[in-house]
C-alpha cells in the first residue's frame, strides 16, 4: 500500500497527427515519486509496446535494460511454464520450461496433435531429439523407423565428416564420406 496524495497512475489517449490516429498510453509513478512515466502503449494499429512508445514491425515489443525481458511464472509447483503457438487449425508448436529443469520444444500438426519433446534439453545440458530423457550429450531416438543421422553438404566437392577428439588432441579419428564424382 502507498501513503500520501496525488496521481499514481494514468491512462491517456494521444493524438499523433491531424488525422486523429490515436494511441492509448499507460503511465505509473515509482514509489515515492510523483512523476508519471509511460510504461505501456497500444498503437492505433494494434501493436503493443512495453517500455517503448514506438512498437514497430511486431504486435508486441518489450524493451528493458535488465536481463529479464519477459518472465513466465507458473505459481503451481510441479507444472511447466510454456509458450504455445497456435492458429485456428490447432497447435503449431510449444516451448516449455520444464519443472525439474530443462527446456522442451514441441511441434504440432495444425490439427490439435502435438509431438512432445521433439527437442529436449535436460537440466544437465544433454540434448535429445525425439527423446524426453537424453542420456548423452546428443541422443537421437526414433520410435517408428530407423534412426538416421544425415550429414549433408550443399557444396559440390565437399565432404561430410564426424570428428572424434579428446582433451589431448583434436581430430583423433574420423568417419568421413569423401566426395567423388559418383
Amino acid at each position: 500500500s502507498s501513503t500520501g496524495e496525488g496521481i499514481r497512475a494514468s491512462i491517456r489517449t494521444t493524438v499523433n497527427n491531424y488525422y486523429n490516429t490515436n494511441d492509448l498510453a499507460f503511465y505509473t509513478a515509482n514509489q515515492g515519486d510523483t512523476t508519471l512515466d509511460e510504461r505501456m502503449r497500444i498503437k492505433e494499429n494494434g501493436n503493443v509496446g512495453i517500455g517503448t512508445a514506438s512498437p514497430t514491425g511486431y504486435r508486441l515489443v518489450v524493451e528493458n535494460t535488465s536481463e529479464d525481458l519477459l518472465k513466465l511464472h507458473n505459481s503451481t509447483d510441479g507444472l511447466d511454464s510454456l509458450i504455445s503457438f497456435t492458429n485456428p487449425g490447432g497447435t503449431l508448436g510449444r516451448v516449455q520450461g520444464i519443472d525439474n529443469g530443462g527446456l522442451a520444444f514441441d511441434v504440432g500438426n495444425n490439427a490439435g496433435g502435438i509431438i512432445s519433446n521433439a527437442i529436449r534439453i535436460s537440466n544437465t545440458g544433454n540434448v535429445g531429439l525425439g527423446r524426453s530423457n537424453p542420456l548423452d550429450i546428443l541422443h537421437l531416438y526414433d520410435p517408428d523407423d530407423d534412426c538416421v543421422l544425415n550429414l549433408d553438404t550443399a557444396i559440390a566437392g565437399k565432404n561430410s565428416v564426424i570428428k572424434f577428439s579428446d582433451p589431448g588432441a583434436q581430430g583423433r579419428g574420423f568417419i568421413q564420406y569423401a566426395y567423388w564424382d559418383d
